[in-house]
């Protein structure tokens, strides 16, 4: 059944020249924005209001300023989702205001819309590749209205589990009524201001530019396209290396045709805070730095066995603990002193470490793979990775190592989780490389890892962090 609210009768005193006072007409009903968008097994809208030349009226609250989305010397488009006061599912949905510029009384609203306006809209409904638009039907006199009634919050971010939930459409109809329930899939959140933790490029380094899709992934390993807007700032921006929640409008644009089961995709309108919160930005400034971000993974540093921290305590993947998975996110995203060059920039010149430190605490995890890790020290930040390699008699294999994880210190060495795994005897900082040396009763193995060094200001003394920090962090390729 279709849910409608309908807005109460005006009293409208005319003084005519016949003096008396007369009632308008009821206001028509107001349409659901979530009863709009309802689609068939097709994914083809079904409202009614589609097919007759029947106009109808919704409320909601903008998602976007239209300037920031499209060009408007040529085309004009807000979202609006329906209001968040409204009871469940009605305070869901989202829908697409769209006119040209070749259409008359354009553009539809003359005044500026914001992000978080509250409008009324009359007007017709169209359906463009798999949704259903308020978009005057491309005709030449069906242009829609949009009142604006007042200002509210945005409303508060959708979080979607995963990708795996929203990159497909789902055709369950579990009442037999030829509408979908829309419970689950991209159905479930098109049109609305949602979000995704933790997902990350497919590949970085392919770069970015305005109007063009990308690719993202995230731990459930499937992908889903970010339409990158056409007037933001992506072809002058560097993407991010590492995890980041992207918060946008969630939107379809299914270009094959019949059945419009395809094309979801996230649509942030410009690299900026408000659609990207990268991990390891603990201020959520937009960039991870020293001494902010660093500063705070440190001091709140308290390994696998901690609770009770936070986002802003470095605790990104939201376990309750700042551990050295934490340390390996921010790092990913590592932008140097205040939004300065990337850590892992291979442009930078090799600053210079020496030494032999036997008294390092931390955590080590390895893999079959080889080791990660982040070593702060006096003179700057260094990053290393070690290549594929076997310890010992080759005990060392990737079906017992993914949890192989271990505290230890070196002035008083411990056994890893995995016994076989031995002790660390030593570890020999150089110039250019960092020499680990594992213990197994008489036999000893090493491994040589290259460090890269970018020089920081002398940073011990602001990070609290004492002589030496090393994090080693676990990374298993794919």
């Amino acid at each position: 059944m279709l849910h409608a609210r309908c807005k109460p009768a005006v009293l409208s005193l005319c003084i005519a020249v016949f003096g008396v006072a007369t009632w308008t007409a009821p206001a028509a009903a107001l349409e659901e924005i979530w009863d709009l968008e309802a689609v068939d097994a097709h994914g083809e809208g079904v409202h009614w209001a589609l097919d007759p030349a029947t106009e109808v009226t919704f409320e909601g609250v903008c998602l976007n300023a239209p300037e920031d989305m499209l060009d408007t010397s040529v085309m004009w488009q807000v979202y609006v989702q329906g209001l968040p006061t409204n009871p469940a599912p009605y305070d869901r949905g989202g829908i697409a205001l769209w006119a040209g510029t070749f259409f008359p009384d354009y553009p539809p609203y003359t005044g500026s819309l914001s992000p978080g306006d509250h409008v009324q809209v009359t007007g017709y409904l169209g359906f463009h590749n798999g949704k259903v638009n308020c978009n005057s039907r491309h005709g030449m006199v069906d242009q829609f209205e949009v009142t604006l009634l007042g200002s509210i919050d945005v409303p508060q971010p959708q979080v979607i589990p995963s990708i795996a939930d929203c990159n497909y459409f789902d055709a369950t109809d579990s009442d037999g009524d030829g509408r979908m329930d829309r419970e689950t899939g991209g159905e479930r959140w098109q049109g609305q201001w949602t979000r995704l933790e933790g997902v990350q490029l497919v590949d970085p380094s392919a770069g970015w530019v305005n109007g063009t899709a990308v690719p993202i992934t995230d731990a459930s390993g499937e992908t889903l396209d970010m339409f990158c807007g056409d007037m933001g700032n992506f072809d002058t921006t560097t993407p991010p290396k590492g995890k980041f929640n992207l918060t946008a409008i969630f939107d379809q644009e299914d270009t094959t045709g019949t059945p419009y089961h395809n094309g979801y995709r996230m649509w942030p309108l410009d690299y900026s805070t408000t659609h990207f919160l990268l991990w390891g930005d603990t201020d959520s400034d937009g960039d991870v730095d020293l001494q902010d971000d660093v500063q705070q993974l440190l001091a709140n540093y308290n390994g696998f066995t901690g609770t009770g921290k936070v986002w802003s305590q470095g605790d990104f993947n939201g376990d309750g603990d700042v551990d050295l998975f934490d340390a390996g996110d921010l790092l990913a995203n590592y932008t140097g002193t205040d939004g300065g060059p990337p850590l892992l920039s291979t442009t930078a010149s090799p600053g210079t470490a020496s030494g032999t430190y036997d008294a390092l605490t931390g955590e080590i995890a390895l893999s079959a793979d080889g080791i990660e890790f982040l070593l702060i020290e006096g003179e700057g930040l260094l990053t290393g990775e070690a290549p594929d390699f076997s310890f010992l008699d080759g005990s060392f294999v990737e079906d017992n190592c993914d949890d192989a994880l271990g505290f230890w210190a070196m002035n008083n060495p411990q056994t890893f989780t995995d016994a076989s795994l031995g002790t660390v005897a030593a570890v020999d900082l150089g110039e250019d490389d960092l020499t680990l040396t594992y213990q197994a009763g008489f036999t000893a193995d090493q491994v040589t890892v290259p460090l890269t060094v970018i020089p920081e200001p002398a940073s011990l003394a602001l990070l609290g962090a004492g002589l030496t920090t090393i994090l080693f962090r676990h990374r298993r390729r794919r």
